[in-house]
């Protein structure tokens, strides 16, 4: 009986809040008019994740990811080799029902005359070009943004204390920003 409680105002909650989320964050629009050419636009999604070189970008991104995570992690250093191949691991066997769902996402999200046009673009010399120079940029992008990882720290505590009273913070933690 409590069970069917929780699930009612669950219900009833959710159907209140359903129409306001919503309308704060737009979904893609299904294209059902072309339900016909379903087949046709998976196909053109799966040419298109292709050029786009999907794969590499999320390998590189995932690495790129586990360094980082590595690094700051309390994990000692002779186990983290273990924990990064196992991530990896875990990230390839998931990796095909994430391109599947991907597949579904894009193909109700575009019409077939657009993904036309985005595989032309990223099959043609400029988009291959374009593509295999975001796959060396992903990766020296994660090293960038680690880079800026504490000025980053730094200036979001001092926006933060200009927004609030930081002296509460120890002075390790606080920025020198006005408070």
């Amino acid at each position: 009986m409590k069970y069917l409680l929780v699930l009612a105002a669950t219900a009833a909650a959710l159907s209140v809040t359903a129409p306001a989320m919503a309308q704060e964050a737009p979904r893609a629009v299904p294209v059902v008019a072309q339900d016909a050419d379903r087949a046709e636009r998976e196909a053109l999604v799966r040419r298109y994740l292709t050029a786009i070189q999907m794969d590499k970008l999320m390998n590189g991104m995932m690495e790129s990811m586990m360094g980082s995570m590595l690094e700051d992690s309390e994990i000692p250093e002779e186990k983290r080799e273990l924990v990064r191949d196992a991530a990896l691991a875990a990230f390839a066997n998931v990796m095909p029902q994430m391109n599947d769902a991907m597949i579904d996402m894009y193909a109700e999200a575009f019409t077939r005359d657009e993904l036309q046009q985005l595989v032309a673009f990223y099959e043609s010399p400029v988009g291959r070009s374009m593509m295999s120079k975001t796959v060396m940029l992903t990766r020296q992008s994660g090293e960038l943004y680690e880079s800026f990882g504490a000025a980053m720290e730094e200036e979001m505590m001092k926006q933060l204390c200009l927004r609030m009273d930081c002296s509460a913070l120890t002075d390790d933690v606080a920025p020198t920003a006005k408070r």
